[in-house]
Order: C-alpha cells, then sequence, then structure tokens
C-alpha cells in the first residue's frame, strides 16, 4: 500500500509534463520549437543520465534511489511554479527527465521487494489497476481547473504546479516510509 502511495507523485508529475509546455509558451515567452524540441531532449538525456548513474553504476541504495526520484520531481514542479524564466524551464527538463529516468531503474526491484517471492506479475498488474482512479480523475481536474480559471492567465498554471507539490510531496513521504530494504517481505496477494 505504501508502494502505491508513493505513486501519487507520478500522476502529479504526469499533469505537470502534461501542462508545462503549453504554461511556458503561452505565459512566459519560449518559443513553441524550444518547448516541443528542447524540452523533450532535455528530459530525454536526464533520464539516460539517471539510468546511467543509478542503473548501470547502481551509485545509491534502492531506497535512496527511490527517494530521490521523488524529491527531484518536487523540486522540478516548484522551481516552474515560482519561477518563470526560460532557463528554469530548460533546468526543470533536465531535473523531471533525471526523475522520470531513477523511477524507471527503481519500480520493478522495487515491486520485487514489496511482493517477495519469485514472481511478481500479480503485483505489477494489479499496480495500475489500483492507481487508475488518481492517474485518470487527476489528470482530468487539473485540465477542467485550467480551463474553468484562464481568465487568470499564468496564475492558474502556478496554482494548478502548487497543488501538483502537495501530492508530489504526498509521494515523497510515502516514500521515506516504504522499507524496501532485502529482508522486507509482504504477504502474497490473495
Amino acid at each position: 500500500l505504501l508502494l502505491l502511495a508513493t505513486e501519487i507523485e507520478y500522476v502529479a508529475l504526469g499533469c505537470v509534463i502534461a501542462f508545462y509546455a503549453n504554461y511556458a509558451t503561452e505565459h512566459c515567452g519560449v518559443e513553441p520549437a524550444a518547448a516541443s524540441g528542447l524540452f523533450a531532449m532535455l528530459s530525454s538525456l536526464g533520464a539516460m543520465a539517471a539510468n546511467a548513474v543509478f542503473g548501470w553504476a547502481d551509485l545509491g541504495s534502492l531506497r535512496v534511489k527511490f527517494v530521490l526520484t521523488k524529491a527531484l520531481a518536487l523540486a522540478g514542479i516548484l522551481l516552474m511554479a515560482l519561477y518563470s524564466a526560460p532557463w528554469v524551464f530548460l533546468l526543470v527538463s533536465v531535473l523531471l527527465g533525471v526523475s522520470r529516468g531513477t523511477r524507471a531503474v527503481v519500480y520493478a526491484p522495487a515491486v520485487k521487494r514489496v511482493a517477495g517471492g519469485s514472481d511478481a506479475t500479480p503485483y505489477f498488474a494489479v499496480a495500475p489497476l489500483l492507481v487508475l482512479p488518481l492517474s485518470l480523475g487527476l489528470p482530468l481536474a487539473s485540465g477542467a481547473f485550467l480551463d474553468a480559471t484562464a481568465v487568470l492567465g499564468a496564475l492558474s498554471y502556478r496554482i494548478a504546479f502548487l497543488a501538483m507539490a502537495l501530492f508530489s510531496v504526498v509521494g515523497l513521504y510515502f516514500s521515506t516510509r516504504m522499507r524496501v530494504g532485502p529482508g522486507f517481505r509482504a504477504r502474497a496477494p490473495s
């Protein structure tokens, strides 16, 4: 359950990623070509760096990596909500890429440790289903909020990003509470 609760951050990050290019181009003077190309490139480079450092080089424990992925996402979201300079969006693209890349490295081992035993397939199958109401509802609510508050301009995005930052704090909190050490075994699903 704690592992599922950490996914609140991942869903919130997905909302931010869906809307931050629009915010940058509509309200912060970032050119559309930079938002579509440069943001994606920097995010991909951040993810590749995370895969190299935390996957291939295997630096840090699983717990450190898990908390780091949540903390980097939160830092990126807060930077974007509080500052609107073009360099901030470039830095945020890298941070969000590192966060997503680190998550890609740690999620499967974390699920396997929580599941215990040799076959974690049921855990991988059921986790997205249990998070589905949040993963559908939060983006829909964010989009509806942005539409309803469009008259506020950039402030509507900042409010939405700060709300996603709160969800990220919740995910980060639960990731610090999770026991992912080698001795931890959960009960098998029934």
